[in-house]
């Protein structure tokens, strides 16, 4: 199927995406490092290795990662959502809705399967045996499957196939110029940020900040997924973040920092009200109402910042013209990479800052080189049917 869209940033010049495959490696290295310090963190769920940990952050190092790590949290993922709604369009026009979904059901559906009900049970299973706490047999652990940190397969692979059959049974038509009317602007971002936040507010409601939700899809942090994959959908069709206006691209920096520094005096006048840490990552109360307004703005306005930033500085391509593949093997791996280093620094006694460091360093470095292992055996000779290349077609993440 020709191409149809106007300039986007799938086009297929390895300069036009060299800043998209930097930022996905830049943050598949922040999700895992954040992940390590989780599992020495005090709330229960944080991440596989938490509940079973034998050292927990002192209160003052816990606050310092939090101030670090918490607001990176907030909107990390969802910047991988909006790369993924960048990218969308560009393969379904080169593949086609049915051939696209084909492949989206091999490239996310297979590892995902693979994952949840193959290699994670016994790795959960030993995992329990070795911290102390066996919670049942071999085959209990098989009929608890857990995607872990391969949700996010599963949220995308749904956001895909639901755009692969609108455009199925809704071909996209000529790009057309649009007024300056109907361009994207500051306002209109405040839109999407404060429908961003009021969504996330009531949806935690139910489902609170350290909760999968249903089947593991992490409905916690919908409203900030789907906004962003939809926002990278629309900018690809309409010009809007490609590249990123400069007066836009400041702006949205402003109101990121200005917002969220209002927003944690905020919450800093709740936390010293009384309110629980439980409290920010749910329910209906001026606690979770700060988290999610943070969000909001975050999500939307850092992630456009990011984008445009990284147009303008990460131009050169990764030194690997498979470092964006490794990155995605690398996620995949994480969990397992991170276990084993936090049960081999287990009987060391050290403070849980110590083994943090460790575990959350050394995570980072191990899960690429196993991602670069993993890549590189999966590889196929070029003309051997291996598909389009890394910089037109990148991997999922």
């Amino acid at each position: 199927m020709a191409s149809t869209c106007a300039a986007s940033a799938t086009e297929t010049t390895a300069g036009r995406l060299a800043y998209l495959d930097r930022l996905k490696i830049l943050f598949v290295g922040g999700v895992i490092f954040g992940h390590a310090w989780a599992g020495y963190s005090n709330f229960q769920g944080a991440w596989v290795y938490t509940d079973v940990r034998e050292a927990t952050l002192r209160p003052a190092s816990a606050a310092v990662l939090e101030a670090l790590l918490g607001p990176f949290a907030l909107f990390a993922m969802g910047m991988f959502f909006l790369i993924a709604g960048l990218l969308t369009p560009g393969s379904v026009d080169r593949k086609g809705p049915a051939r696209f979904a084909r492949d989206r059901l091999v490239r996310l559906g297979l590892p995902l399967a693979v994952f949840t009900f193959l290699l994670w049970p016994p790795t959960a299973y030993l995992l329990d045996r070795l911290a102390g706490t066996p919670t049942g047999s071999l085959w209990s652990a098989f009929a608890r499957p857990d995607p872990v940190q391969l949700w996010f397969a599963e949220v995308l692979l749904v956001y895909s196939l639901g755009y692969a059959a609108l455009r199925a049974v809704r071909p996209v038509r000529p790009p057309r110029a649009l007024p300056a009317a109907t361009r994207l602007t500051l306002p209109r971002l405040f839109a999407v940020s404060a429908a961003v936040a009021a969504t996330s507010f009531l949806m935690r409601g139910w489902f609170p900040l350290n909760t999968d939700g249903w089947l593991g899809l992490h409905l916690c942090q919908w409203a900030q997924y789907l906004a962003l994959f939809i926002l990278g959908l629309l900018a690809v069709r309409h010009g809007w973040l490609d590249p990123v206006p400069d007066r836009l691209r400041r702006a949205c920096g402003i109101v990121a920092i200005a917002g969220t520094l209002a927003i944690a005096a905020f919450a800093l006048i709740v936390a010293e009200s009384g309110a629980s840490p439980e409290e920010f990552l749910g329910g209906w109360n001026p606690a979770a109402l700060a988290t999610a307004a943070a969000e909001g703005l975050l999500s939307v306005h850092l992630a456009v910042w990011l984008l445009g930033t990284a147009q303008r500085r990460l131009t050169r391509p990764p030194r690997s013209p498979a470092a964006t593949r490794d990155a995605f093997a690398a996620f995949l791996v994480q969990a397992h990479v991170l276990v084993v280093l936090a049960l081999a620094v287990r009987p060391v006694p050290a403070p849980a800052e110590v083994k943090g460091l460790v575990v959350s360093l050394g995570g980072v470095a191990l899960s690429f080189a196993v991602g670069h292992l993993l890549t590189g055996l999966g590889s196929r000779p070029a003309g051997a049917g291996a598909g389009v290349s890394a910089s037109t077609d990148p991997p999922p993440v």
